[in-house]
């Protein structure tokens, strides 16, 4: 089974989203793109609120009332089924314990039509393990010859010669290696992003993983084969979008980056965090 990324500027399907807010972003970025008088001040006329609300709304800083679930999803014309899908996400996004929200994300797979359950629990199991990434890139250069013993010891920590088996079999199930002729497996596209959007709850899970891995690596490695550090900060709403950007394309020039690398030794993880210490203060409270 091979995972298909969606077409530039086609429909977003909502199936594939587990954060509203990213699915009205790039509805949003989809009309606008196949029509330019497609503004915020457009949108917003139609939604019934002022044109700096939308990008309240995008950032988190506004919730979706009921009224507007409806109207965002006339707007980007939702079927029956993508409607209550849509509805359900907002719940669930808007959810006020864990427990709450993870009520409200289990009523989301039965909607999901045939295709997107089989893509969206591949997926889920992907990033369910943080050796499945690991293994796919150490693949990219490390000539297996069907020693699956060999193969986990590769990996700090190790697997089993059973994790790496399974691990490696999920990934040509989901067409991210392909076998070779030689009896060992390749990679079939250079990069693998969230931007399929439904495994939320296995990403976060996964994100976690590899934080605590990092967190290992202080003790687990010298200095000279990693790098952990630290910076706090204050900076305005607007320049902290500009940071997020920045990291977006820092992230994307790097993977273009390693890609011309013709002979890879090892395998890293790169986590990149930021996020708020602090209440906002000031822009008039």
């Amino acid at each position: 089974m091979k995972a298909s990324k969606q077409e530039p500027n086609a429909r977003p399907d909502i199936f594939r989203y587990a954060d509203y807010r990213a699915f009205l972003k790039d509805s949003y970025e989809s009309r606008k793109a196949a029509n330019p008088a497609f503004s915020h001040r457009y949108l917003a006329a139609k939604i019934g609120f002022d044109a700096g609300q939308f990008s309240k709304i995008l950032s988190g800083k506004r919730n979706l009332t009921h009224a507007m679930i409806l109207k965002f999803s006339d707007l980007f014309k939702l079927g029956k089924k993508e409607k209550e899908y849509f509805e359900l996400l907002v719940l669930a996004n808007h959810a006020k314990t864990p427990t709450d929200r993870a009520e409200l994300l289990a009523k989301l797979p039965p909607l999901r039509p045939k295709a997107a359950k089989a893509v969206a629990s591949g997926l889920d199991e992907y990033y369910r393990h943080w050796y499945h990434s690991a293994l796919r890139e150490l693949l990219g250069f490390y000539p297996f010859r069907g020693d699956w013993n060999a193969l986990g010891r590769m990996l700090v920590p190790a697997l089993s010669a059973e994790q790496a088996e399974k691990g490696v079999m999920l990934l040509v199930e989901l067409g991210f290696l392909q076998k070779d002729a030689q009896g060992g497996f390749r990679i079939s596209d250079p990069h693998i992003t969230t931007g399929y959007k439904s495994p939320s709850a296995a990403v976060h899970h996964f994100i976690r993983t590899t934080l605590d891995l990092a967190k290992g690596s202080l003790d687990g490695f010298p200095k000279d084969i990693r790098n952990l550090s630290t910076l706090t900060f204050s900076t305005s709403e607007n320049h902290f979008l500009q940071i997020q950007e920045k990291i977006r394309l820092f992230r994307k020039e790097l993977a273009d980056e390693v890609d011309k690398v013709e002979k890879p030794e090892r395998v890293y993880q790169l986590n990149m965090q930021i996020f708020p210490l602090s209440e906002t203060w000031g822009s008039g409270k």
